[in-house]
């Protein structure tokens, strides 16, 4: 098993838009999927500049992984147990958390 962020090659994946495939259910990750976080980390890092996290029905994958930026740090999640917050900002913005 390789170690995530240190593959030489980097797996970039295209990145999903099609709302009925994102709006299925994922199915549970399980140890063989660990290599789903390496590909998020790269998809990731190689758009930077449009987000901040990302799941991996966004790169094709059904299943219950996803990774953010905790700062300069990346987080990746297997089976995260997510619970929403939202938050109304003086500025009239809506801010929505998610914690697990």
């Amino acid at each position: 098993m390789s170690l995530l962020f240190f593959d030489e090659e980097e797996m970039i994946k295209s990145i999903v838009k099609d709302m009925l495939f994102l709006q299925q259910k994922a199915q549970p990750a399980s140890k063989e999927d660990v290599g789903i976080g390496q590909d998020l980390f790269d998809t990731l890092k190689a758009n930077q500049d449009k987000c901040v996290g990302m799941a991996a029905n966004m790169i094709g994958v059904q299943k219950q992984v996803i990774i953010f930026m905790y700062g300069m740090v990346p987080v990746i999640m297997f089976n995260p147990i997510l619970k929403k917050k939202v938050i109304s900002l003086p500025s009239g913005r809506i801010l929505f958390v998610t914690c697990g």
